[in-house]
Parts: C-alpha cells; structure tokens; sequence
C-alpha cells in the first residue's frame, strides 16, 4: 500500500494541496512575486486557506486581497473575466474591470467598513468572451475576510450570471405583447401592431422590416408591400417588385428563417444614416422570417441581431419562437377577416332566398312575420309595421313584438309564449297588449290588444325559424271592458266617497267628544260643596279653561264644516268675490296672532317680513280686494305649516289650472278703478318637505303629498283644493317650492285694485262681507233670549229667602274606580280631558302619543311576562311594575296607528308575551259597520263610538273585565 505524502499548510510548498487541475497548474506557474501578493511562501495563513477552498469550490470564486485587491479566482470564475484571462490573475481589480470600478469600488469600502456581506444583483458586465462584447448580467456576494491580526484582509467574492435569465424575460415579454388577442385586427392594422411591440425590444431588435404579400402567382412570384418598420426612417418603397434586389433574396426564404451577415447595401438602404437603437451599433447579422398560414405565403419580416450576443443557439431559438407568435397573429387577422367576408356573402344570398317569401306576404291584411331562433326579425309584411311598431324598424329579442312596444304587464307572458314556441310547441290566440293607444269611439285611450297564433319551423327535430301573424283586436277588446269599466268607475266613486265620510266623521268626532266631556265636566262642577276660597278659584279656573277649550274645538269644527261648505260651492260655482278696502299688512298680522298660542305651546316661531316692494308702491293706500277669502288661504297655509314644522324662486312648483279661464277677475263697480296690483305672500317652514312626486299630488282633491302624511300628520287632503281654487278665482296662482328634509315655502299671490277710501280692519273686512248672515243670527238670538218684563216672577215680601237650588242635570256622574288604564290617544286636547276625567273618576291614567309608545309601555307593565327573550335580567319585580286593566286605543294615529298596534299586541300574545289577555277597548270616530269589523279582525276586543262620555268609558270596562272574570 502506497502512503500518501500529507504538506502541511504552513509550509512552503503549501500550493501543493490545490487540485491537479490545468487552473492550478497555471496558479503555481504564475510569477507570483510580481503581484502584489509577493511568493506563495510568503502568503499569510488566512489566504492561504482561502485559496484552497477557491480551487475545491465548484461555483465561480475570486478572492480580492491586500489593498490593490489582487485577484485569486478559480476556473469556474474564468468566464466572468472574459478575454483578460490569465492575464488577470495576479491583477488588481481596477485594472481587470476598470469600466465598472468606479460602481463596485464602494461596495468594497462598504465591506471593509461594515465587516458584512454585500450582495449584489444583477449588475451589468460587459465581457469579450467570443468574438463581440456581450452584455451580461451576475449576481454577486462580496464577504469580507478578516486576518488574525482582525484586520480585513480581502474580499471572498461567490458570482452567478444571470445573462441567460434576463434575456429570456426581455424577449418573452416582447413575444407575449405580439401573442394579445387580435380578433379585432385586420389584416393591414396587425402589421402595425407587430411593429409597435418589436420597437419594445431596442437591443434584440435594433431594425425591422415587415413585409405583406400584395399579389400571388402560380409560379411563387409574389409581389410584396412595406407595411411597417422599426428603428428606421425611410424613403423605401413600399412595394418591392421584381426591379428591386430584395425581392428574390426574399423570396428564396420559404419555410423556415433564414440568418446571414449584414452589408451596408442591403436591401438599398442608406444604413450610414441610420441612428441605431439599443447598443447605438450597427448588427454583425439578420433574420429573414417567411410568415406562412394554410400552404401561401403571407409575408417577411427582417429582423437585425444584437450586436453584442453571439449567434448561438439561444439567437436560433428566439428567431423561431418570434417566426411562430407573428404568424399567429397575422395569420389569425386575416382569418378573421375573411371569415366576416363569408358571412357577409352567406348573408346576402340568404337574403335574396327570403326576397320572394317577404313579398309574397308584403300585402297581407294581417301581421306577419318570421323571426330567427335568436329573436331577430328575419322579416315583416307593411301591416306589422302599421299595427305593431308605426313608423319603426325595432328589432325583436326575446319575444314577438320590440319589447319596448309591448305594455309592461304583457312582457313576460310574450317572453313566455316565445319560449312555447322555441321549445316546438304552437301558440294558438295569444292575447297581447301594446303600448300604443288605441283612441276609442267613447272614453279615454286605451292599450292597442293583437291576437297572436305562432308556430315554429323545425329540422331533425331542432326550432330554424318562427313564423307568427297577428291581428289586431283592439276595438273588440274595448266594446268588452267598456262596460266593466262604467261599473268599477261606480265602485270607485263610491270607495272615494266612503273615505271622504270617514274622514270628515273623523275630524268633527275628535273635538265632538272633547267638547261632550268638558260639558259634562262644566255641569258637574257644583257637585260637591268647596271648603275653601282657593278651592273655589281653582275649580273656577279649570271650569274656564274648560270652556276655553270647548271654544277651540267649536272653532276646529267650524273650520271643517267651512271647508266641505266651501268645497261644495266650488264645485257648484256659486262663490263670488266681495271686494272691501284694507291693508295687507294689517292681514297678515292679524292672521298671525290667531296661531299664537298654538305656536308659544309648540315651541315655533311666528315672524312675518314685509317685502320692499309693498312699501315702495302701495305706502299707505288701501287695496281693494276679497279679505275673507284671502285670510281664508293664509290660515289654511299657516295651519299646514304649524303641522309640519319642526320673490318667487325658479324652483317654484305652481298648481295647474284644471279648468283653463282667460277673464279678468276684478272688473266692475264693486273694484273701483285704482292701479292694479299683485299681492304675494309666501309661509315658510322648517318641516320634513317633500319630493318633486309628491308635490304633483298636494293640490288636488282628498289627496295629500302621500300616504304617509295622512297618518302620521292627520287631515282630510281638502285644503291646500279649496286654497286653489279660491286664489284662481281671483285671478292669481298658488305653488310650492320644497326640499326634502329642509322644509316648504308655499307662495301664492291675488290681484287687488288700490284705493284711497276708508280703511277696514281684516277683521272688519270679514264681517262685511258677511252682515247679513250675521244679522240675521243676532235676530233670531234676540227673540229666543229677550223674555217679557210679566215672564220674571218677584218674590214675595213674606216669603223668607231660600238657598238658591241647582237645577237638575240629565247626565249621571260616572262611577268612582281604581281601574288601571292605558291611554293612547295622539290628539293632545282629548288627551289631557279624557285623562283628567278618569283621574276624577278614580282611575290611575298612563299616556301614550302612538302605538309604538303603548307597546313600550306594555313591555314595562305587570302584564308582560317577566322570562320572555326581550325581557331584562335586571327587571324589577312584577310586584313593583304598573299595572294595566285595559287599553284605551285610538284609531288615527301617527307613527302607528291603533290597529296595527292591536295586531302587534296580539302577536305577542300568542307568543306568550303577556301574563293575561290584554283589554283593547277603541275609542275612535271610525264607527261604520264595516269599520268595526276591519278593528274585530285586528284583535279590538269592543269599540266605543266617538263623542262619549267618561261614564260609558268606565261601563265598558268594568263589563268587560267582569266578563273576563267569570270566563265568558
């Protein structure tokens, strides 16, 4: 066995330990002592370790050392240093790559300065390795190497190159911009195309020429046109004939590219002018690529190299994938196109096979058509046109009939019947209504009907076509619901006329009743004697504020009955102006101070503003003018406004006329002949306003701005009708400009005539026009209050004077109780009466404004079951809740009106909501038969008509717990 001789690392001929390689040999024979470095004996340890590990390392490795940086590098690292090897090896960095130094230079300092590793990526090199300089790109690690004296000594620096990565991006990047879908090129713009993603590449493809076969021949001599070019501005030809010297090169490329070395005179082009993309060189070679699809040719595209890579076999494979992705495209465009062209042709002879059908059928007294299975209107005789669509070309889809000339109810059944038919079977009179009108003998227009039959034709079982007629039945289908529209007319009428009386009952039963209680309240006051002086004013105070309130529910209800009194001589035309002098200014005022008290209660500010213009052109002058009827409207006006509150502009909505009148409202005696003005006024609020829709609806009869006005605001829909029509009848107009969320501003303006006679108060101005209404009344009150002096009896002189006797009352004092009630009521007036009625009766009253408020209220009460889910783990006892017999409910009210909370109750009920069944009893003014049935379904346990006394109230309740009680 031979031993192996071992040299230690310390000795002198340490070198001997590097691999018995050609590298190695040339790393011993290098004259070592001209470097920097000195003789390998004279190495230090450290390096002498390193270049070991360098030589046994199978991936590039150079280590820099000393100060000079002196290069030790192995043979995986010869590449990288190009045509410099050997001549590199012993060499300092800034002399090897000096082109780069002043870039890598710091990332040496950096090194030495940090003691840690630089990395750098893809930096760009470029090294003369085979007969050009190639760009080349590397990654590389630059480690320090630190000595035992803990100096850095060298740069232990590990590379990769990265060139072949970042080719194949550049390039595939290029190819997958030419590769974008290109069904919507043509056979001239792709070429275009092709150009503008070459000119991406400057360095792969520093010129292009493409060419597109113009004319073919038999023989293959194809002329050729110049359709675009890349990096090159010129004045070629853009067809190549046979004159020119390209054209048999060209045409000796049949299928696969052809790569040759590049001259100055090729193709005829002054290449001594050209300025050069990417590398500003001109290329050592170029491609020519044949562009062939279905065996003919298409075109050539020339293409230079990159005159700093080699024609190797990576050049080969780019040729051939940009051969394969331009003649995807091109041939792909030109498909395209000639497939468009095909159909078009197929088309056009379709059309002239269908020619003869259409004009068969052209003069036919009936609709007809033929449709494709896509819905498409392959044709349709003149009638169809003259029945169906006038004076239209529509196409159908999806149905018979332009879905746009098909009434909106009618749509899906057409939809419909055109899926029967699709699906094979027939369609036999199919009724269909249009949206064109059909103007009838009697009435109003009507929706065009067609009698539809369909039916479809079929091969091997598949839908080809559908042919359908139609005849148009409109007049038959009028004479049919003409009678059954006279008779649903009758029924409206009647529905309307039913509201309207539910309305109004409602109106004067709400104050009716608040005015039965406070009388009866009034003829009880002297029930039981007073002990004390205060006692008496007290009770003479609530007995005042009683009648005051039956004042104002007098006035309310006399407001009611004006409205339908008015509303009835409007309709009759029996309403006349009657002209009194007074000033404006003194209307408005006077008007405002009827609403203060209800405005101080509600918290709103009243304020009026007089325009400038009244002062500039009235002054002091009266104007002559219909005050009753004026004030009439501003407190219609005004009133709204309360309800809904929390210079004309454009936007100003004015009413329409619905009788349209031209004569002039204030001519006569009567007027006297002063200038003639236009008086304006305008109430503003801050209330919930309203949308351009519901503006279109306010002025007309029973109808409010929607239905939710109605409940949660209250009214009849009579006011804003009557205020119309007063104000049209004195030659003016009435509008409204309103912002949802932000409030309304109603305006209308009256003509009036000024005058210097005497000045009538508004107030004055309202009694005259009605003295003789009013003196009549004060006559007949005469006659019934004045008595003869004989009719007042005198009391004796013998006869000892008596207590005065109260006379005795018709009406029973209701029973003393200590029943537990809910009061929900949303008129503040019969609120506050009904409640203190029942406190005198003995009852403990709580309040509710709404029904959602009552069902929060019952959640809280002893009747709501303590373990139900909404309940609170932290409730009180039942013991400590309030306790509820009964429900008070109304009917109308806002928020939630009575009976959708009844049904709410009862819902909970039977979930088990409540410990007992809870009482509902209504009190409401709906009180007609079928009224109260709709409130029984609801869950109203017994209804009590409005007006009613508090003793009736208790009667009820008291019947209805008993009841209760013994089970019934």
């Amino acid at each position: 066995m031979n031993e192996s001789v071992v040299v230690p690392v310390s000795s002198d001929d340490w070198a001997a330990l590097l691999p018995d390689t050609d590298h190695a040999r040339l790393f011993r024979s290098t004259n070592w002592s001209a470097t920097d470095l000195g003789p390998l004996s004279t190495w230090p340890f450290e390096l002498r370790l390193y270049t070991i590990q360098a030589f046994g390392d199978v991936n590039p490795v150079n280590i820099w050392w000393g100060p000079g940086l002196t290069a030790i590098y192995n043979d995986a690292y010869v590449p990288f240093t190009g045509d410099r090897h050997p001549a590199s090896l012993g060499a300092n960095f800034n002399n090897i790559f000096a082109e780069v130094a002043h870039l890598i230079q710091p990332l040496f300092d950096q090194a030495r300065a940090t003691r840690k590793a630089t990395i750098l990526a893809e930096m760009p090199l470029t090294l003369r390795r085979t007969l050009v300089n190639e760009e080349t790109w590397f990654d590389a690690t630059l480690v320090p190497v630190v000595s035992h004296d803990g100096l850095v000594a060298g740069i232990y620096n590990t590379a990769h190159e990265k060139t072949r990565q970042k080719l194949t991006d550049r390039r595939s990047h290029m190819l997958n911009q030419i590769s974008t879908p290109s069904t919507h090129f043509t056979s001239t713009t792709v070429y275009t195309h092709i150009a503008d993603c070459l000119a991406t590449n400057n360095y792969d493809i520093p010129f292009a020429l493409l060419y597109a076969v113009q004319t073919e021949s038999a023989d293959g001599n194809h002329e050729l046109e110049l359709r675009a070019s890349v990096g090159l501005s010129l004045t070629h030809p853009t067809k190549v004939d046979d004159g020119d010297a390209m054209l048999p090169f060209l045409r000796s490329v049949e299928q696969k590219p052809m790569t040759a070395s590049f001259y100055d005179d090729f193709g005829g082009i002054d290449w001594g002018s050209v300025e050069w993309r990417g590398h500003q060189e001109p290329p050592q070679v170029f491609s020519v690529i044949p562009i062939t699809g279905a065996e003919r040719p298409h075109g050539y595209i020339v293409v230079g190299s990159n005159p700093h890579r080699p024609i190797d076999d990576d050049y080969t494979n780019f040729v051939s994938d940009l051969q394969r992705h331009i003649t995807t495209a091109i041939v792909a465009s030109i498909s395209v196109e000639e497939s468009l062209i095909r159909n078009a042709r197929l088309e056009a002879q379709l059309a002239e096979r269908e020619r003869q059908v259409r004009y068969m059928a052209q003069h036919a007294d009936i609709c007809m058509m033929q449709l494709g299975p896509n819905g498409t209107l392959a044709w349709a005789n003149e009638r169809y046109h003259t029945v169906v669509s006038p004076g239209k070309e529509n196409m159908p889809k999806e149905t018979f009939i332009p879905s746009d000339q098909i009434f909106d109810g009618d749509v899906m059944p057409a939809k419909e019947a055109w899926q029967q038919v699709l699906s094979g079977e027939r369609v036999n009179a199919k009724e269909l209504r249009l949206q064109r009108k059909y103007v009838p003998p009697v009435g109003a227009a009507v929706h065009s009907t067609i009698l539809l039959s369909a039916f479809p034709y079929m091969e091997y079982n598949e839908v080809k076509s559908v042919m359908a007629c139609m005849t148009d039945v409109s007049q038959l289908k009028w004479a049919e619901s003409w009678q059954a529209q006279l008779a649903e007319d009758a029924k409206e009428a009647k529905r309307q006329q039913s509201e309207f009386t539910d309305s109004i009952s409602h109106e004067i039963r709400n104050p009716l009743s608040a005015i039965l209680q406070l009388a009866d309240d009034i003829s009880r006051c002297c029930d039981a004697p007073l002990p004390t002086m205060k006692d008496c004013m007290d009770r003479l105070a609530e007995t005042v504020e009683a009648a005051q309130t039956i004042v104002i529910c007098a006035k309310h209800q006399k407001r009611i009955v004006d409205d339908v009194l008015t509303l009835s001589r409007l309709d009759m035309g029996s309403i006349t102006l009657k002209p009194t002098s007074s000033r404006p200014q003194d209307l408005v005022q006077e008007t405002l101070r009827i609403f203060e008290a209800e405005a101080k209660a509600n918290s709103i500010f009243l304020n009026s503003t007089q325009e400038p213009s009244l002062a500039k052109y009235i002054a002091h002058q009266q104007v002559m003018c219909d005050w009753l009827r004026v004030s009439q409207v501003l407190i219609n006006l005004i009133s709204n406004a309360m309800k809904f509150t929390k210079a004309f502009p454009n936007q100003v909505s004015w009413a329409s006329h619905r009788t349209p009148t031209h004569e002039d409202k204030i001519t006569g005696k009567q007027w006297g002949d002063g200038t003639r003005v236009f008086l304006t006024f305008s109430v503003e609020d801050t209330g919930p306003g309203m949308t351009a829709k519901e503006m279109t609806r306010i002025f007309k009869r029973f109808q409010q701005a929607s239905a939710k006005t109605s409940i949660q605001y209250g009214g009849s829909g009579l006011g804003l009708f009557i205020s119309h029509d007063l104000i049209k009848k004195q030659g003016g107009q009435i509008g409204a400009i309103s912002t949802p969320g932000k409030g309304s501003a109603f305006v209308f303006y009256v003509i009036g005539r000024l005058t210097t006679g005497p000045s009538l108060s508004p107030a004055a101005a309202q009694v005259s026009g009605s003295t003789q209404h009013l003196s009549n009344g004060i006559n007949s009150l005469n006659a019934s209050a004045i008595k003869s002096p004989e009719a007042i009896s005198t009391p004796s002189p013998t006869t000892q004077p008596t207590k005065p006797k109260l006379k005795t009352r018709t009406t029973q004092p209701p029973p003393q109780s200590n029943l537990h009630l809910l009061l929900v009521e949303d008129n503040q007036i019969n609120q506050q009466i009904l409640r203190r009625q029942l406190q005198k009766a003995g009852c403990t009253v709580h309040v509710a404004n709404h029904g959602l408020e009552a069902l929060a209220v019952l959640r809280t009460s002893s009747l709501w079951r303590p373990n139900s889910s909404t309940s609170n783990n932290s409730a009180p006892p039942t013991s400590s809740l309030p306790h509820i017999d009964a429900i008070l409910m109304d009917w109308e009210m806002p928020i939630m009106d009575g009976l959708t909370c009844t049904s709410e109750i009862r819902r909970l009920e039977a979930e088990g909501m409540f410990t007992v069944h809870p009482e509902v009893i209504a009190v409401t003014a709906n009180a007609r038969p079928e009224q109260v049935r709709t409130a029984t379904e609801a869950g109203v346990d017994w209804l009590v008509p409005k007006p009613f006394t508090v003793a009736q109230i208790l009667e009820v309740v008291n019947t209805r717990l008993k009841a209760r009680k013994e089970g019934k």
